[in-house]
């Protein structure tokens, strides 16, 4: 049980007994207790295990035997008893901005609502107002914090919280004092969409950095504030600050990097060799001496394993793997040689084929697969047969003028009765997709891929399982499904790394490499040059899918490449 936990449980207490019109010497004790809990330099189990609970400031007997009663069966007696007559929905309520305990308590107790949602419907439809205190100014003040309160609680992509949390690294880093900082959480990991944003900084002066993260521009709102924890609003996301001594920084961001099933299966492991493993530190289990903390490797490296990359850690098998000595060395963006999918001029894309193909270069790349849309989607222009003598011509001529390989590519749609407009000889890299009648069932879905990867015999299909982030889940497959088929009929996976899109996903990407050993191509389907950065979103979750770069064929030399199209893409 972790000092976060303990204390939110003294928080819960606190505002049910604020719900109920308890005294106020009452409620901030509980309120005192969690904040002294939460700013422990110690783990409260070793604390109570010494049992000097009420040696710590705050907590007298009677918040010592809840906390001791939580410690031992991870459940309140007294909470449960002082809840049980309050809508759980009440608890959602007050996670609102605006909304406190008691306001809560009257809103349920004075107009019988239950809910975020009731709420809402009470607020639109002005039949609150009859209530004190509860004119136009107060329903607009509400509305707009159920707005802030689905902002801050729903997940987000990925793309959206990287630039943000960069920026808050950024201005710490100008306007602050620590030794160490860095993103942690689903983040550090890499997740397509996550949560809230964590930052962990390594500092034994943590007062003044959480001043300045408090006040940086940009902050429409201060969630918490506390010495060693902050939470803000900032860029439509919250980011939470959480500052750590400087000797348990490793320990702190193995801790806070998760994911929480990665971590259970190290403590495990932990426990097997002798060893307690927290927050702070990795400690002989006989005599607390401290024996790691200081960094992440000194953590791994003393249970006998080495370093593993945060993205992989979501106990998928890779701390079993990692006792092998067998861990991947996964890919990197310095080890891409090329994009599988871009358009251009000729379909839907903005940029010309040479614009394209000259921001490859400067990315580095020795390649590129100008893979515009083939007729037949209706909503974008695409080629016809006839159109392909002029757009072979200007990829040669880009080729000549910009001095990489340029690919000739055509991704094709595969149609809602499972034919494919179009195939030529004269296209080098074949790629098919589905872009319309994305509601069949998954029969019909299945039928279609099939038939297209086995009569248009495609190199690659491109983002497998149709999904959006965000908008909508995709078609009615898995990628498990479509990768079965890949396999059987020789055809390459794709990770597209559209933001919003990353699909197929990291799990897919892992039963490629694993279960297949497949590649996996990775394309940015950029419409114009500044989109051929999202390639290192891919690469992240590629990374979460364990890839190598011989996995993934955008590491290949433009000879590699050219190797695999000539033997017919045998994989």
């Amino acid at each position: 049980m972790t000092n976060q936990e303990v204390a939110n449980l003294l928080r819960q207490i606190a505002k049910i007994l604020e719900i109920k019109g308890d005294s106020t010497f009452r409620i901030r004790a509980y309120e005192e207790a969690a904040t002294r809990v939460e700013n422990l330099a110690e783990p409260i189990e070793d604390i109570w295990k010494r049992g000097e609970l009420t040696n710590v400031p705050g907590i007298g007997e009677s918040i010592a035997a809840k906390i001791e009663e939580y410690l031992k069966t991870g459940k309140s007696s007294y909470l449960e008893e002082i809840s049980k007559d309050i809508p759980k929905g009440l608890f959602e309520m007050m996670e609102v901005p605006g909304i406190g305990p008691r306001l809560a308590w009257r809103l349920y107790t004075e107009a019988g609502i239950q809910s975020i949602e009731e709420l809402e419907r009470a607020l639109v439809e002005h039949k609150l107002q009859g209530l004190r205190g509860f004119g136009a100014k107060m329903e607009k003040k509400l509305l707009d914090g159920i707005q802030m309160y689905r902002q801050l609680s729903g997940r987000i992509p990925l793309y959206l919280a990287l630039p943000i949390v960069h920026n808050v690294i950024t201005y710490l880093k100008g306007h602050a004092k620590f030794v160490d900082i860095a993103p942690a959480g689903s983040l550090r990991r890499g997740r397509a969409d996550i949560g809230d944003c964590d930052v962990l900084v390594a500092t034994d002066d943590p007062i003044p950095v959480m001043e300045a993260f408090v006040k940086m521009p940009g902050v429409a709102q201060v969630l918490a504030k506390g010495d060693t924890k902050a939470s803000v609003f900032t860029g439509g996301l919250q980011v939470d600050l959480r500052a750590v001594p400087v000797e348990s920084w490793g320990a702190a961001l193995q801790y806070f990097t998760g994911s929480k099933a990665h971590n259970i299966k190290l403590r495990e492991l932990a426990i097997k060799k002798g060893y307690k493993l927290n927050e702070y530190g990795l400690f002989k289990m006989d005599t607390d001496e401290k024996v790691a903390g200081r960094t992440e490797e000194e953590i791994y490296n003393a249970l006998g394993l080495p370093w593993i990359p945060p993205t992989m850690r979501e106990d998928r098998g890779e701390i079993e793997l990692a006792m092998t000595g067998k861990l991947p060395r996964l890919v990197e963006m310095k080890d891409i040689k090329g994009d599988l999918h871009v358009h251009s001029t000729f379909s839907d894309g903005t940029d010309t084929v040479e614009t394209m193909a000259r921001k490859a270069k400067e990315m580095g790349y020795e390649w590129l697969v100008i893979s515009d849309h083939a007729t037949g989607l209706g909503v974008v222009g695409g080629l016809k047969p006839e159109d392909l003598p002029d757009y072979i011509a200007a990829i040669k001529e880009a080729e000549k003028k910009v001095g990489i390989r340029i690919f000739v590519g055509l991704e094709g749609n595969i149609k809602a009765d499972g034919t494919f407009l179009f195939t030529d000889d004269r296209v080098e890299v074949l790629i098919a997709a589905i872009h319309t009648a994305l509601n069949q069932e998954k029969e019909k879905i299945l039928d279609r891929y099939e038939k297209t990867f086995k009569e248009a015999k495609p190199h690659i299909v491109a983002h497998p399982t149709g999904r959006i982030l965000g908008r909508r889940g995709g078609l009615n497959v898995t990628s498990s499904e479509v990768l079965q088929l890949c396999n059987k009929y020789d055809v390459v996976p794709e990770l597209n790394c559209t933001p919003m899109r990353l699909d197929i996903d990291d799990v897919g990407v892992l039963t490629a490499v694993t279960q297949y050993h497949m590649p996996v191509a990775l394309g940015t389907d950029s419409h114009d040059a500044e989109e051929l950065v999202n390639m290192e979103l891919g690469v992240i979750q590629a990374q979460r899918g364990w890839a190598d770069p011989d996995h993934v064929i955008n590491t290949w030399s433009a000879e590699k490449v050219e190797e695999w199209l000539r033997s017919g893409h045998k994989q």
